[in-house]
């Protein structure tokens, strides 16, 4: 399988001493993230909207740390690489599909996929304890674009 970089989706045949889901840090097999345009901005409020469509999907407010961090880096079963940040709320979103545990990125957490309520576009997962009603999204950096201040 050949490697192919686009746009923070990157894929990578995962090698079998690899134990661990979650790739460290943001340097990814020496690429580093050039496109986190929102570095310096925490305290401003503004609107996180749909890539492909403009639609609002969450605020900056909304971000939140899920294991000590806001972005993580993940590769599924197929060997995609996604770099998600991670939301306590995405009201423009719309969770799609049922329930799974199957290659979970966070421990004790269920996921279904989420979609863009707009345009239906593949933004990320949902993610809910098993435990508690509690949840989050993890949501495909990529996939978004800042717009306004709120």
């Amino acid at each position: 399988m050949n490697n192919i970089i686009s746009s923070h989706i990157f894929y990578y045949k995962p090698q079998p001493f690899l134990a661990l889901k979650e790739l460290g840090g943001n340097d990814i097999m020496g690429l580093v993230d050039l496109q986190d345009e929102t570095r310096g901005r925490d305290e401003i409020d503004y609107r996180i909207l749909c890539k492909r469509c403009n639609f609002q999907i969450t605020s900056a407010k909304k971000k939140i740390e899920i294991n000590g961090a806001h972005r993580h880096t993940f590769y599924n079963p197929e060997g995609v690489i996604y770099d998600i940040g991670c939301f306590s709320s995405a009201k423009g979103s719309h969770n799609h599909g049922g329930k799974s545990f199957y290659f979970t990125w966070f421990e004790g957490y269920s996921w279904c996929f989420s979609v863009c309520s707009s345009c239906l576009t593949h933004l990320g997962w949902y993610f809910e304890h098993s435990r508690d009603a509690g949840g989050f999204y993890g949501l495909v950096t990529s996939k978004l674009i800042e717009g306004q201040v709120c």
